[in-house]
C-alpha cells in the first residue's frame, strides 16, 4: 500500500528498512539493507534491527538554527556465510565509514501484497558511529542529519601566510607572504595583526597584490617580517544569498540534493528582499555558528526537514496562515498534553545594535554605530519591571534600520505572551510539518472568561513514535488572525493596490478605507 493509504489505514503496523550505504559491500549488492517489520523474504533484506528512535529536528523558537536531529539504531547480530558474523564482517570490511549515508525508509506491509520501496517515506542521515558487535551480538548504530556537516566545516579556511619583509603603514604593492595557500585567486581580505587589508589577486604561491589598507573600520599600520597574514571571509548582500554561498562554498553538503533553491528564493522575494548584510569572518569558525548568527540577526529560522530530505528556510513573523485547526475531539490525543508558560521569556524591551565599527574587534555597544531601542510599554507596567533582550547585530550594517525595526517589533510580539504547546495526534493527522502555522482549539487554552481561545501556533518539532502516533511541538506566533507585521516603506513605492506582492509584504501601507486596505486584504499593524 501507498505511505499516504497506509496512514488513512485503520489497521496498520509500520516497517522500517535501513539502507546502509558503505564502501564495501559483503553480500553483493551496493549496500545492505536491515529491517524492522514484516518484508518479504524474497527481497534479500535481513530482519534484525530491534528498535529504532529518533531525536527529532527541531527548529528554533526565535530563529536561527535548528537543533540537530539523530537516529539511534539497535540490532542483533546473526552468523553469516561459512564463518563470521553479518555486522562483524561488514565493519571489518569498512574500517572507515564516518559519515557515509544511511536512508531509512518508513512505510506500511500487509503479508501478501506486492511489495514495493517507492510506496516508503526515505530519510537520510549520515553515520557517526557503530558500536559492537557485542559478546551478546548487539549492535548500535548512531547517526545525524544533515545539518551535522555544518559544525564539521568552517570559515574561512585556515591559511599560513606570513610577511617575507616589513611593511610600511602605507604600502599596497605586490606583497610576498610566502604561502597563498587558501587566498582567493580574485581578491579578497587579509588579516594582519589588528589591521584588516583588501587584496586584488594572487599572483603566485607566495605574493598577493595589496589594494587597500585599513579595511571594516581598521587603521593601516605598519607590521614587521614574520607577522602572520589570514586570509578572512567577507561577503555583502542578500542574507538569503550570503546563507546560501557559505553553505556551497565550505560544506560537504550536496547543494542539488538538500537546498530547495526554489523555495528559498520565493520566502526571499516575498519576505527578505530588502534583508542586506555585510558578513566579515576574521578567524576560522564553525559553521554551525556562523549560520546561526546570520539567521538570529535577521530573524530567520533554518532547519532539517526530515521527510521532504531538504534543508528549510522560513522568515518568522510575516502573516502566518494557519493550514489546519486542531481540536480536542478530532486531533489531539488525550494522553501527555502538555502546556508552558515561562515568564522568564516575557520581553518587554530588544535593543537591537547594528552597524558595527571594527571588524576585529568584539560585540560590545561600543562598536556599534546605531541602537534601535523597541519597548512594549503596557507589558513593562504589567510586570512591573523591565525585561530586555539585547541583540548584537554585527552582520546587520548601519543602513539596516528596518532590519532593526522588524526583528524588534516580532521579537516582543512572540514573547508578550510565551506559550509552548504539546501533544500527540494520531498518524492521519501527520501532514502538518515544522514551520507550518496551525490553529490551536484546545479547552487548555482558554479565555477569561473560560471558553476555548482559539490560537495560532507555529510548530517548531516532530517526531514519529510507536503505535502510529506523532509528536508535536508548538509555540505561539504572538499574531492573531489577521495581523500583517511590516515596517513604513519608502516614498518610491506605489499605490498598495499597483504594488508587487513581495513589496506588500515587506513593507506597510496607511490605509485610508479602514478598516481595510483598498482591496480588502487585512490591515497592518505598525511597528
Amino acid at each position: 500500500m501507498t505511505y499516504q493509504d497506509g496512514l488513512d489505514s485503520l489497521s496498520r503496523q509500520e516497517t522500517f528498512l535501513v539502507r546502509l550505504n558503505l564502501d564495501t559491500s559483503i553480500s553483493g549488492v551496493s549496500y545492505e539493507t536491515i529491517t524492522l517489520g514484516d518484508i518479504p523474504s524474497t527481497e534479500g533484506y535481513f530482519p534484525c534491527v530491534n528498535s529504532i528512535n529518533w531525536i527529532p529536528s527541531r527548529a528554533s523558537e526565535d530563529g536561527g538554527l535548528g537543533y540537530l536531529g539523530e537516529v539511534t539504531i539497535k540490532a542483533k547480530d546473526f552468523s553469516y556465510g561459512d564463518q563470521g558474523t553479518f555486522f562483524g564482517r561488514l565493519i571489518a570490511s569498512n574500517i572507515y565509514y564516518l559519515n557515509r549515508v544511511i536512508d531509512i525508509y518508513v512505510g506500511f506491509y500487509e503479508l501478501g501484497e506486492t511489495f514495493n520501496i517507492s510506496n516508503f517515506q526515505k530519510r537520510t542521515y549520515f553515520l557517526k558511529r557503530i558500536d559492537g558487535p557485542d559478546q551478546n551480538g548487539n549492535v548500535t548504530i548512531q547517526a545525524a542529519d544533515v545539518l551535522s556537516r555544518l559544525k564539521e566545516a568552517q570559515v574561512p579556511t585556515a591559511t599560513a601566510g606570513v610577511l617575507a619583509s616589513n611593511m610600511t603603514a602605507t604600502e599596497t604593492v605586490s606583497t610576498d607572504i610566502a604561502d597563498t595557500t587558501g587566498f582567493d585567486s580574485g581578491g579578497g581580505y587579509a588579516l594582519i595583526e589588528d589591521e584588516i587589508i583588501s587584496y586584488s589577486s594572487v599572483v603566485d604561491s607566495t605574493n598577493i597584490v595589496t589594494a587597500a589598507r585599513g579595511q571594516g573600520g581598521t587603521e593601516g599600520a605598519a607590521h614587521d617580517a614574520g607577522t602572520p597574514v589570514r586570509n578572512i571571509y567577507q561577503n555583502t548582500g542578500n542574507v538569503v544569498d550570503v546563507i546560501r554561498d557559505i553553505i556551497e562554498d565550505f560544506s560537504d553538503i550536496d547543494h542539488a540534493s538538500y537546498l530547495p533553491d526554489t523555495d528559498w528564493n520565493t520566502e526571499k522575494t516575498n519576505y527578505l528582499n530588502s534583508e542586506s548584510v555585510e558578513l566579515w569572518i576574521t578567524e576560522p569558525t564553525s559553521l554551525d555558528e556562523v549560520i546561526d548568527k546570520l539567521c538570529k540577526d535577521s530573524y530567520i529560522s533554518l532547519w532539517w526537514d526530515d521527510a521532504a530530505q531538504e534543508i528549510k528556510l522560513k522568515a518568522l513573523g510575516p502573516t502566518l496562515s494557519a493550514i489546519t485547526e486542531w481540536n480536542d475531539d478530532e486531533h489531539i490525543l488525550d494522553a501527555q498534553v502538555r502546556i508552558k508558560r515561562d515568564q522568564k521569556k516575557v520581553l518587554s524591551a530588544v535593543w537591537y545594535f547594528y552597524g558595527k565599527i571594527n571588524q576585529t574587534e568584539g560585540n560590545s555597544a561600543e562598536n556599534f554605530d546605531s541602537v534601535y531601542i523597541n519597548i512594549d510599554t503596557t507589558v513593562e507596567t504589567d510586570l512591573g519591571e523591565e525585561r530586555v533582550k539585547k541583540l548584537y547585530a554585527d552582520s546587520i550594517p548601519d543602513t539596516g534600520s528596518g532590519t532593526a525595526s522588524k526583528v524588534t517589533g516580532r521579537l516582543l510580539a512572540q514573547n508578550k505572551e510565551p506559550l509552548e504547546f504539546s501533544c500527540y495526534v494520531d498518524a492521519k493527522d501527520s501532514g502538518v510539518d515544522i514551520g507550518d502555522a496551525i490553529t490551536v482549539n484546545s479547552s487548555l487554552i482558554q479565555g477569561s472568561d473560560g471558553s476555548n481561545a482559539p490560537t495560532i501556533m507555529r510548530v517548531i518539532e516532530k517526531a514519529q513514535k510507536q503505535n502510529n502516533r506523532y509528536f508535536y511541538k508548538l509555540v505561539k506566533t504572538g499574531q492573531e488572525v489577521g495581523d500583517r507585521y511590516a515596517v513604513i516603506g519608502p516614498d518610491t513605492l506605489n499605490a498598495y493596490a499597483s504594488e508587487s506582492t513581495a513589496n506588500r509584504n515587506n513593507y506597510g501601507f496607511i490605509s485610508n478605507n479602514t478598516p481595510e486596505m483598498s482591496n480588502g486584504d487585512d490591515p497592518y499593524l505598525i511597528l
